[in-house]
C-alpha cells in the first residue's frame, strides 16, 4: 500500500536503490545495511518513509531468524525491473534508470512489486539457476533468492544460514506472499515464478510474473 501511495504522489515508484546526488546516505554509519557489502545510499525502504523505517512492517512474519540488517536481508525485495537502481553499474541495461510509472505497468495484477525475498532487490535474476544471473551487489549473491524455490536454489550458493530459507521456504507448501503493481496481495507457489532461458535464437527469458 505505501510503495502504491508513493507512486501515486510522486507519479513514479520509488527507487530500488539510489546513489544520485542528494540521495545518499548522510553518513557511513547511517547506511541502510553492512556498509562492508551493501552499497551506500538511498534504499527504496529508505524512500518510502519513517512510518516503514519506525514499524515493524518491514519484518516478513514467516522469516526463520532475526537476521542483521533486516532493511535488507531476509524480509522483503523489490522488483527492480519496476523499482529500478540508479546508473552506478553502467554495464547493466535492464534494471538500471528511472524507476517505472504505474501507467507503464502492462499488465498491474500479475506483475510483482514487492515479495518475500532474500534480499531487498528481487528479479527474474534470482529465479534462474545459471551462474550468470548474479545480483550487481556481488557480496550479497548468497542471498539473492526468491524463498522455497527448491528446483532453482539449490543449484545457486547460497550461505549455510539461509539455506533453510531458500530451500523450504517460509510459508505452508512453500508459497511466497506477493504485493502485485495493481495493489492486491496473493500467495503463489514459489515454483510458479521459475524462470525458463527460451532457445538460443531469443535473448529475453520467458518471465510473466517479473516483466512490467
Amino acid at each position: 500500500m505505501t510503495l502504491n501511495a508513493y507512486a501515486n504522489d510522486c507519479s513514479s515508484y520509488p527507487y530500488g536503490f539510489s546513489d544520485l546526488p542528494g540521495m545518499q546516505s548522510a553518513h557511513a554509519e547511517e547506511q541502510t545495511g553492512d556498509a562492508t557489502k551493501d552499497w551506500p545510499g538511498r534504499w527504496w525502504s529508505d524512500s518510502i518513509g519513517q512510518v516503514i523505517k519506525s514499524s515493524t512492517m518491514m519484518d516478513c512474519p514467516g522469516s526463520k531468524e532475526n537476521w542483521l540488517y533486516k532493511d535488507l536481508c531476509g524480509n522483503y525485495g523489490v522488483n527492480y525491473s519496476i523499482c529500478k537502481i540508479s546508473p552506478l553499474s553502467p554495464k547493466e541495461t535492464e534494471f538500471v534508470g528511472k524507476p517505472l510509472q504505474p501507467t507503464q505497468v502492462r499488465h498491474p495484477s500479475e506483475v510483482i512489486l514487492v515479495m518475500d525475498a532474500g534480499y531487498s532487490l528481487i528479479s527474474w535474476k534470482a529465479a534462474i539457476a545459471a551462474p550468470s544471473a548474479s545480483l550487481e551487489v556481488p557480496k550479497r549473491n548468497p542471498w539473492f533468492y526468491v524463498p522455497g524455490l527448491t528446483s532453482v536454489n539449490e543449484q545457486k550458493t547460497i550461505d549455510s544460514e539461509k539455506m533453510d530459507d531458500a530451500l523450504s521456504g517460509r510459508h505452508p507448501g512453500k508459497t511466497v506472499n506477493i504485493g502485485f503493481c495493481d495493489g492486491h496481495v496473493s500467495p503463489l507457489d514459489a515454483e510458479s515464478l521459475a524462470v525458463e532461458r527460451l532457445p538460443d535464437a531469443q535473448t529475453k527469458p520467458n518471465y510473466r510474473y517479473w516483466s512490467p
